[in-house]
């Protein structure tokens, strides 16, 4: 799977989720679901700017037509941005 295919299909994915879904952050059951999936929808592309991904966040959702396994990662260099993994693909 390309790597844009990855992106897009979590992009739809994420599209498709209903406010009503169950979000977790590292195991920990999220009060307002609809501000992570709200935050997860402003995601884009940037270009590489020689950072890494640090300290990784595991997100489960789950609504009533499946559930989406995502790990963020604070981006080194840029605080404000986030790595997004799939973790069985290890990239997005």
């Amino acid at each position: 799977m390309a790597e844009s295919t990855a992106r897009e299909q979590v992009r739809h994915r994420i599209n498709t989720l209903s406010l009503s879904s169950t979000v977790s952050v590292n195991g920990a059951a999220v009060q307002d679901p609809g501000e992570v999936l709200h935050a997860l929808d402003d995601l884009h592309w940037e270009l590489g700017h020689h950072s890494h991904p640090t300290k990784k966040i595991s997100v489960f959702i789950s609504d009533q037509s499946g559930s989406l396994v995502l790990t963020l990662a604070r981006d080194s260099e840029y605080p404000q941005e986030y790595w997004v993994f799939l973790p069985k693909l290890d990239y997005l």
